[in-house]
């Protein structure tokens, strides 16, 4: 088949706009993939149009939004959760981690056409029917041309779990506790925002059924937080302190990733009497702020059951599995192989 590219402009100021055109093209759309930092309740008809269409045997959307200035309400959130719950074998909703997010654009596959929509419009009511915007129409009949380079950059972060995350993961209710549209940031400074929109850890029960086979991180680490850098961890993450959780600070992001990887943490500090001492913890959360002693942090509870073991008695214990540990207190972060993690589990009595 000859290939064919046809190209055309929409500015919303005739009777074709681009909301006269998804409604038109999405009838017969199989597959839809939709970017857009804003998007409010008369744009979200649509979609459930879509995905009501009986008609349209096979369907899929998946749809990538941003929180870029605080734009996107509370409700209209919930909203797209409800329809990711009530639609889900037919749709993907995805936020985009970087609160900058501000694309706008529409990939719709009818199996004989690729459609592509990119321009300024957001996909709100105005943005898809007032006068204002101006948007550019790729129509092919093949999937290797532009549409491919669009889903290409599109897969790049809705298929990736470090730049994208599904709106079922989205702390709603935090987000509502400081939810005021932003009009524009001079720079990345709303710290707020960018705490809730990072890649959220695995989820984790707040007691496993067995530890056994637990993925665990040996981690030693000298000195004592400053103040400042404690106040701005209370300031940013208050529900740690209400939680009861501990929290440490890493200078390196790899070694903050592998923790964030991490079932559980055995843990060297100073006890009340200054000794050092062992204790296994759950990892429960994480967070990048900057601070003075660093940006990198993670928060863990206490593994219910488990002993603190002073390290006169354990350290015999970590030379037979291996484990090198200096006495004056030398760093050290890396992971235990699973032998080394059950016998030092059966040491402090956890199951």
């Amino acid at each position: 088949m000859k290939s064919t590219f046809h190209f055309d402009l929409i500015t919303n100021s005739t009777n074709i706009t681009l909301e006269s055109e998804l409604d038109f093209h999405l009838q017969g759309a199989q597959e839809v993939c939709i970017a857009s930092a804003f998007i409010n309740q008369g744009a979200v008809e649509h979609l459930i149009n879509y995905l009501e269409n009986r008609k349209q045997k096979t369907k899929f959307l998946r749809l990538l939004v941003g929180l870029y200035g605080r734009f996107n309400s509370p409700q209209i959130l919930s909203e797209l959760m409800r329809i990711q719950n009530r639609y889900s074998a037919n749709c993907q909703i995805r936020i985009a981690v970087n609160e900058r997010f501000h694309w706008k654009c529409y990939l719709l596959d009818t199996g004989k056409k690729q459609i592509s929509f990119v321009g300024s419009a957001n996909f709100t009511s105005n943005g898809i029917s007032e006068s204002g915007e101006m948007v550019v129409r790729v129509v092919e009949n093949e999937k290797n041309g532009f549409s491919k380079r669009g889903r290409d950059e599109f897969n790049k972060i809705f298929d990736n779990a470090e730049e994208s995350f599904s709106i079922l993961q989205f702390p709603l209710e935090k987000y509502k506790s400081l939810y005021k549209p932003q009009p524009y940031y001079e720079s990345n400074s709303d710290t707020n925002l960018s705490e809730l929109l990072k890649k959220p850890l695995k989820p984790k029960s707040a007691i496993f059924k067995s530890y056994k086979g637990a993925k665990v991180r040996l981690l030693i680490q000298n000195g004592y937080m400053k103040v400042n850098s404690v106040k701005i961890v209370s300031k940013y993450k208050s529900e740690w302190e209400r939680l009861s959780y501990d929290y440490s600070c890493f200078d390196s992001k790899r070694n903050y990733i592998k923790a964030c990887e991490a079932d559980l943490i055995l843990y060297r500090e100073r006890n009340n009497e200054g000794n050092w001492a062992y204790t296994f913890y759950q990892v429960m959360d994480k967070t990048e702020i900057s601070t003075p002693d660093g940006k990198y942090f993670i928060a863990y509870k206490k593994v219910k059951g488990s002993l603190t073991r002073k390290q006169s008695i354990i350290i015999k214990k970590l030379e037979e599995l291996n484990i090198s540990v200096s006495k004056r207190g030398t760093a050290i972060d890396r992971n235990l192989t699973r032998k080394q993690s059950d016998e030092l589990m059966k040491d402090f009595r956890i199951k």
